[in-house]
């Protein structure tokens, strides 16, 4: 395994990051099960990219750790794993840009265990041909003031499947937490499918919990507003379809953004 493109020795499956700072995980070799140790306070970005096995990662976030994990998925079919533990005051943000032309399959677990931790988990995705995107989300809150969001917004084309399962379960005693979910998924053609099966488990009182499902074809409302303003019926469809997947280039560095960008707009 490599990290900012150092070969790094992994002894029992662990790593323990303890400086702030950016890093890029390579998993160039085989599958990979790793545990990786976020030390207090620490503030970090990993980058996960251009996936060539199947990694099963599991996040310990210790007080106050602040964590972004930011995964591009241009051309893999692999399975991909992660898990969260979050400490009190710490942060879990996972970024997904999933462009694969091939089938992906993505399953998450994140258990709050102190109070006031947070997760967003966001997804930019587009299915093409015949591939299957399956993504599993699941939020465990058990301490207060947790905080837990996911959004999906993603394209479907051809014949192929977009698939979004989310599960928020807010725990007994979880007061003062919040749990939303919002997954959007455009179909292009008559046969693209998209699904979404959200999931609330409240064993509390005094929450906030929500959640929203947009699943079908362009929003006629939409498309006649764009074209009532004299644009093309085209570029009335392109700007949709902009709107769904570019807004997640603020959360990547420089040249993950040049390719998010070039990519859509090339292939819409």
């Amino acid at each position: 395994m490599k990290i900012n493109n150092v070969d790094t020795k992994i002894e029992n499956n662990e790593i323990l990051i303890s400086e702030n700072g950016d890093y890029v995980f390579d998993f160039e070799k085989e599958p990979i099960k790793l545990n990786i140790d976020c030390e207090k306070n620490t503030c970090i970005n990993i980058l996960i990219s251009d996936l060539s096995h199947d990694v099963d990662l599991t996040f310990y976030l210790q007080d106050y750790a602040n964590v972004n994990v930011k995964i591009m998925n241009r051309n893999s079919e692999k399975k991909v794993h992660l898990h969260g533990n979050l400490n009190k005051n710490s942060i879990l943000n996972v970024y997904l840009v999933d462009f694969s032309r091939n089938n992906f399959y993505l399953t998450s677990d994140i258990i709050m265990i102190g109070d006031n931790a947070s997760s967003e988990f966001r997804v930019s995705s587009v299915s093409k041909n015949d591939s299957i995107k399956n993504y599993i989300i699941n939020y465990d809150q058990f301490a207060k003031n947790n905080t837990s969001k996911l959004n999906v917004y993603g394209v479907s084309e051809d014949t192929s499947e977009l698939n979004v399962t989310g599960v928020s379960h807010i725990e007994a005693g979880s007061i003062k937490s919040t749990a939303n979910q919002k997954v959007k998924v455009i179909l292009f053609d008559k046969e693209s499918k998209g699904k979404a099966h959200p999931i609330l488990k409240i064993d509390c009182d005094d929450i906030k919990a929500s959640h929203g499902c947009a699943i079908g074809s362009l929003d006629d409302n939409h498309i006649y507003y764009l074209l009532s303003r004299g644009i093309s019926i085209d570029d009335a469809r392109r700007l949709i379809v902009l709107g769904y997947l570019l807004p997640i280039q603020k959360y990547f560095s420089k040249n993950e953004q040049e390719y998010i960008e070039n990519y859509v707009r090339s292939e819409f």
